[in-house]
C-alpha cells in the first residue's frame, strides 16, 4: 500500500482492506465461473488478485534488541519478518494486541501489501452464492482457482530452523494460513 501506516489500528485496517479484496475477487471468479462457465483471467491470478495480504517488519537496531521477558509481541533479534495473514476480521484482537507491543517497544519499518500465497477458492467458497459449486468436480476447480497446497504452509519456527542475519524470517510460529477455517470453526 501507497502510505506508511501510523498505528496498529491502520495497519490492521490495511491489512482487512486487502484480505477482503482478495476475497471478493476469488468469489466473484467462483460466481462467474459457476453461472456462466467463465474461468478466471489468468492475469487476475499472475497480479496477486487472489492473494493474502502480508505484514512484513523490519528491525534493524543500531543497538541490541531490549531485554523483554513475555514470549509474544517481541523481536528477539534484527531482521526482516514476514507473515500472511488470513481472515483478519477474526484476528483484529490478536493482531492489535501484537502490533501494539512491538510497535511501542521497537523502531519497526512496517509494509502492508499482497503476498504471493493465494487464498484456496475452498476458503472463499459461500454455500448461498456459490449454488451449484458442489457439482464442479475438485480436479476441474483446481485448473482454475488456487486450491490448498500443504507446500506452501511455513513451519520453519516449529520445525527449529535457524535463521542467519539479514535471512527473511516467520513472523509467527506457524503461517497465518494454518489459521483458517478449522481453527475458526472451534
Amino acid at each position: 500500500m501507497s502510505l506508511p501506516p501510523l498505528n496498529a489500528s491502520d495497519i490492521a485496517d490495511q491489512i482487512e482492506a486487502l484480505y477482503f479484496e482478495a476475497e471478493l475477487a476469488l468469489s466473484s471468479a467462483l460466481a462467474k465461473y459457476i453461472k456462466e462457465g467463465i474461468t478466471p483471467d489468468p492475469e487476475a491470478r499472475n497480479k496477486g488478485l487472489f492473494c493474502y495480504p502480508e505484514l512484513i517488519l523490519k528491525y534493524n537496531p543500531a543497538e541490541p534488541p531490549p531485554p523483554i521477558s513475555r514470549s509474544f509481541g517481541k523481536l528477539s533479534e534484527s531482521g526482516i519478518y514476514v507473515s500472511t495473514i488470513t481472515r483478519p476480521d477474526y484476528f483484529r484482537s490478536y493482531l492489535l494486541e501484537q502490533l501494539e507491543l512491538i510497535l511501542a517497544d521497537y523502531a519497526v519499518e512496517i509494509e502492508v501489501r499482497r503476498s504471493k500465497t493465494e487464498i484456496p477458492y475452498n476458503y472463499v467458497w459461500d454455500r448461498e452464492k456459490a449454488n451449484g459449486l458442489e457439482q464442479i468436480s475438485p480436479v476441474e476447480l483446481a485448473k482454475h482457482f488456487p486450491t490448498t497446497n500443504l507446500h506452501d504452509v511455513g513451519d520453519e519456527v516449529a520445525d527449529g530452523e535457524l535463521f542467519d542475519p539479514g535471512d527473511v524470517r516467520p513472523l509467527a510460529p506457524v503461517s497465518y494460513t494454518h489459521l483458517t477455517l478449522p481453527t475458526i470453526q472451534l
